[in-house]
C-alpha cells in the first residue's frame, strides 16, 4: 500500500464555538487537555471570530480517535477534511 502524500492525507477536523468571554478559559482547558495527552496527532490549531460574538476554534488531528475524544471533551462539531492545496488548479 502506497503512503499518501501530504496533500492527500485525511484529517479529522473539530470545531468548537465559544462566546468571547469564555475564550481564555476554554483555550486554557484545551491546552491542558492537549498537554495531558502530549498533543496527540494535532496537525493544526486556528481561531477566528464571527460576527455573532463567538470565536471558532478549529483543530485538525491526524488521529480520528483523538479528534473524537477532543470533540467530546469540548462539545465540538466534527467533520473530515481531505488536505489539498487551495492553490491547486481544477481540471478543466
Amino acid at each position: 500500500m502506497e503512503t499518501p502524500s501530504p496533500d492527500e492525507v485525511c484529517y479529522a477536523v473539530v470545531e468548537v464555538r465559544v462566546v468571547r468571554t469564555a475564550f481564555a478559559d476554554i483555550l486554557g482547558a484545551m491546552r491542558e487537555w492537549l498537554d495531558r495527552y502530549d498533543s496527540p496527532g494535532l496537525v493544526q490549531f486556528e481561531t477566528k471570530a464571527d460576527a455573532g460574538g463567538y470565536i471558532i476554534i478549529k483543530t485538525q488531528f491526524d488521529s480520528h480517535d483523538f479528534a473524537e475524544r477532543f470533540r467530546q471533551a469540548f462539545r465540538g462539531f466534527d467533520g473530515v477534511h481531505r488536505g489539498t492545496d487551495a492553490r491547486q488548479k481544477t481540471a478543466a
